[in-house]
Parts: C-alpha cells; structure tokens; sequence
C-alpha cells in the first residue's frame, strides 16, 4: 500500500513514504525540473531510501544547509512524520 498524500515541503521537495509486506520505503521528488547545469552537478528528481534517516541524509546531499558545525535535520521531513 502506498501513501500518496504526499504533502509540499520546504526546499522544493515532497516526501512521502509507502509500505509493502511491512516494510517502509521513504521517498522525495523535487516539485520542479531540473535545470542541465543542476544535473551536471549531480542533482537528482527523485530521492529513495529504506529509512527516516536515510532519507535525511541524502536530501542533505542534494541540497546542504549551513549548519556551523552540527548536523540539523533537513526540514523537508518534519521529526516525528508518520508514515
């Protein structure tokens, strides 16, 4: 079964997660095209991981915040989202 209440999210992403036998699949879609020069850079339209933290991780990839140091949560998933 899959959740498509997917829900736009801050910095150009939705998030959303769907299950199958029991396990939990997250993922991110940017809410716009890419430009060339962003897919040259290694950009990406969709975003796919087995967990919350996963997921978090790699959208810090795509679109890094200045933290000064420590590692914030990406605020394209809110802390405690439900799947």
């Amino acid at each position: 079964m899959t959740d498509r209440s997917r829900q736009a999210q801050p910095d150009e992403w939705e998030v959303w997660t769907s299950a199958l036998d029991g396990a939990t699949t997250w993922w991110a879609t940017r809410n716009r095209l890419l430009t060339e020069s962003e897919m040259r850079e290694g950009k990406v339209h969709t975003l796919r991981a087995e967990t919350e933290d996963g997921l978090r991780a790699l959208l810090n990839e795509q679109s890094p915040r200045p933290t000064g140091g420590a590692a914030a949560p990406h605020p394209a998933i809110e802390t405690g989202a439900k799947s």
